[in-house]
């Protein structure tokens, strides 16, 4: 025999070969029959019984007919998963090549098991990839999984948490439930994970039931599953369904949160029927349908291709319903195509077979028989080499007899329709957008609640505002240096100690610039930088205190020991030994930041709160999160130091208090120095607790007190001290001072005795000043 042309991708052959195939099929008999009908296919179908659903019954059928001539060469079905598993594990040992157009178990697939077998159905496994596709798409990475506890559906989800786990998708947990059981168990497992994407694989009766369990919860479910039901005259018809809106409608989780996603069977009205337990009507479970997902298998193209056969998809429904009606047989438009292509692929397989056997030189298509092994290889070799425009789009086989040119159709329920949105193409892995989902709240769902964290900064207006008033100060305690120097050769300004008044503004420049580093925070330094400044403050500020406050205790000493002097000795006290004392302050805090940082140095630590719900989007938690600097041992450090300063600051209350009755403007400032140290301690004992009672996390208020604090006591400490003497050199200088103090100390009664007792004292303060003996040289 010779190929003499090719129609419709079929050899015509001189000689007409009969060969018989074996069916095991019926709800797409009349498929079937229409392609058998062909004027192009110059085969001879054989016998085809009419069976459904049981693998037993199909077994015995197929070794009768095996029994009975003429010999099959090819066998078509069967039609549920269960049925072609067992008729394949038969037909192999016969050396038939078999394709199913229903079949879906991933068990399939093995070709060490099943070595002759095709399918023009996706497996449940090669939906993985699309899968992915979508779940990267919505940046979902965590997902659930319940099944029917069936074979197939246990292989299906094994190989599927496999396949989306090496790709980066966490599968929380895979809940199987018996076949009979209500799955409410499962359900509430899955809830109480707050799993969003919920693979569901089950039949058909179960996807209501499942639905109508969550329905009113929060979960994205996505289903994938290929389900037994009822169609027409009470037929059994199988269908990839959604296991089970019911549990998912009572358990509460549908919303806007949330997403299903089913793999779609041949019925689009699967959800027209309540629950069979009456938990939940129609309506209840078109509600909770309403804007899920699903994938499909592509069964009819949509492109202006004409198939292979001549007939247009159109035509092909046309002449199929009107068969269908003429046979009695209920439709099915999910099958029928899927059966016509699996019949072509028999047919040009056969027809390459002859080509191929010729040109090996072996036996004659019409003569195998069940032991050409030879022969069936041949055929399987030409099954592979398979690739024709189908009426489901171009049509090939891979190695493992599945087709490799899956398309994969992702469509929305919405308006009581489904709309295509996107298709995912297996054979480059590449997802075509054609609409947009429209999401109930306008929001891509997400797959958890997503935790956004914040850092935690001090406001800018409070900021400024404080650093404003730091350089102010900064200005303030420049002009009372300028004029404690410029005026250090007066005789007021002299018998103050001009040497510690300098010491004093440096303090307070220090704790005015402290503040500036103590708003600075992860806005503006990193790092080590943020580590520098967080040493820079500490350092500032502690020395800040020991120069000022130190100054000002020194002076407080000072005439704290000449006025308690009751000995006829004189008491000599100069500048040198009062700085001396500030020295030792000063040295104490450097030996106390030199062990600190040398031993147990400052790291950069993290704190976290409390995680609070987004107002304006439940879907997120926000954490506040605040960078700080701290170490090991850094709180009893610095409970030390404060340790230290308050020992100094309650010896320097009692200095101002026991000299509370010295009132000397002119030759000393005890009084306002009580006055600065009261304030000093007042404003210390209200900063400091509050810097503990206060959370951290409560940086402005934190920051506006302890800032508030520094500014209040240092520019209240420089006032006191520098403002009396401004304007006692402004209303006369140091003889209405000196008059003053004599008129205040006497009560009145100005005696050349007390102003020589002045004297005397004033010489032991500034032992470098020369004063008159009489009152009246300092009158001017």
């Amino acid at each position: 025999m010779e190929a003499n042309n090719l129609k419709n991708g079929l050899a015509e052959w001189d000689d007409v070969i009969t060969v018989s195939l074996y069916g095991l099929y019926f709800i797409v008999m009349p498929s079937a029959e229409m392609h058998f009908s062909c004027k192009s296919v110059n085969i001879h179908c054989g016998h085809i019984p009419m069976l459904w659903g049981s693998p037993s019954v199909a077994s015995r059928e197929l070794f009768h007919a095996l029994q009975d001539e003429p010999t099959k060469i090819m066998l078509l079905g069967g039609f549920p998963s269960h049925v072609a598993v067992a008729v394949a594990q038969t037909a192999r040992w016969w050396n038939m090549i078999q394709i199913s157009p229903a079949a879906f178990d991933p068990d399939l697939s093995q070709r060490t098991k099943y070595p002759y077998f095709f399918r023009t159905r996706a497996a449940l496994t090669t939906f993985n990839a699309a899968r992915k596709s979508l779940l990267d798409h919505f940046s979902w990475t965590r997902i659930a999984i319940i099944a029917r506890q069936t074979d197939y559906f246990i292989t299906t989800t094994d190989m599927m948490t496999v396949y989306l786990e090496d790709h980066g998708i966490d599968a929380l947990t895979t809940e199987v439930y018996q076949t009979e059981a209500q799955p409410m168990n499962e359900i509430k497992r899955i809830k109480q994970l707050d799993a969003r994407i919920v693979f569901v694989f089950a039949f058909e009766e179960h996807a209501r039931k499942i639905f109508c369990q969550h329905s009113g919860a929060r979960y994205c479910v996505r289903f994938r599953d290929l389900r037994v039901g009822r169609h027409g005259n009470n037929l059994p018809v199988l269908i990839s369904h959604y296991i089970g809106m019911a549990i998912a409608y009572r358990a509460g989780l549908i919303d806007s949160r949330h997403v299903w996603i089913m793999h779609y069977g041949n019925n689009p009205r699967w959800m027209d029927k309540g629950t069979d337990d009456g938990l939940c009507s129609v309506e209840d479970i078109r509600r909770a349908a309403d804007g899920h997902l699903v994938i499909r298998d592509v069964t009819l193209r949509e492109d202006d291709v004409i198939p292979l056969c001549g007939l247009s998809v159109q035509q092909f429904l046309h002449e199929y319903h009107q068969m269908a009606e003429a046979m009695g047989v209920a439709p099915s438009d999910f099958y029928a195509p899927l059966t016509y292509d699996a019949i072509w692929s028999l047919v040009l397989a056969l027809n390459d077979s002859v080509r191929r056997l010729q040109d090996l030189d072996m036996e004659p298509l019409h003569n195998f028989t069940y032991e050409s092994e030879d022969m069936a290889r041949v055929m399987m070799q030409s099954m592979n080499a398979l690739r024709f425009e189908a009426m489901g789009g171009v049509l090939s086989y891979s190695e493992s007899g599945d087709i490799s040119t899956l398309q994969a159709t992702i469509q929305q329920f919405r308006d009581d329709e489904y709309i295509t949105v996107a298709r995912h193409y297996s054979y480059d892995d590449n997802m075509v957008w054609l609409n947009e989902i429209k999401w109930k709240n306008g929001r891509v769902p997400l797959d958890s609640v997503r935790t956004i964290t914040t850092q935690v900064l001090i406001s800018l207006p409070i900021y400024y505002t404080m650093s404003a008033m730091a350089l102010f100060g900064v200005v303030l305690a420049a002009t009372f240096l300028w004029f404690n120097i410029s005026q250090r050769h007066t005789k007021l300004i002299r018998m103050s100690s001009p040497n510690l008044n300098n010491v004093v503004i440096i303090g307070c420049t220090f704790a005015y610039i402290s503040i500036i580093f103590y708003g600075l925070d992860s806005r503006y330094a990193h790092g080590d930088t943020l580590l520098a400044a967080c040493q820079l403050r500490m350092i500032l500020l502690a020395f800040g205190f020991s120069l000022g406050f130190g100054a000002l205790f020194a002076k407080t000493w000072r005439v704290f020991k000449i006025f308690t002097n009751k000995s006829a000795k004189r008491v000599v006290i100069h500048d040198g030994h009062l700085l001396g004392l500030v020295g030792g302050f000063l040295a104490m805090d450097v030996i106390l930041f030199v062990f600190w940082f040398s031993l147990d140095p400052l790291a950069l630590e993290e704190i976290k709160a409390d995680p609070q719900e987004d107002p304006e989007n439940p879907d997120y938690l926000i954490v506040r999160s605040l960078t700080r600097c701290s170490s090991k041992n850094g709180g009893w450090v610095q409970l030390i130091f404060y340790g230290i300063k308050g020992v100094v600051l309650i010896f320097g209350v009692f200095l101002a208090w026991q000299t509370r009755q010295v009132s000397i403007p002119a030759l000393n400032d005890s009084k306002y120095i009580g006055v600065a140290v009261y304030n000093l301690m007042i404003l210390c004992m209200t900063g400091v607790p509050a810097s503990f009672v206060l959370g951290e996390l409560l940086v402005d208020l934190l920051f506006g007190l302890v800032a508030a604090c520094i500014f209040a006591s240092t520019s209240i400490t420089m006032c006191v001290v520098f403002v009396p003497k401004i304007l006692v050199m402004k209303n006369g200088g140091m003889a209405n001072a000196i008059t003053n103090t004599v008129g205040d100390s006497t009560a009145g009664t100005s005696t050349v005795t007390n102003l020589t007792t002045v004297c005397e004292k004033c010489r032991a303060i500034c032992p470098s000043s020369s004063f008159k003996s009489s009152p009246t040289a300092y009158n001017s």
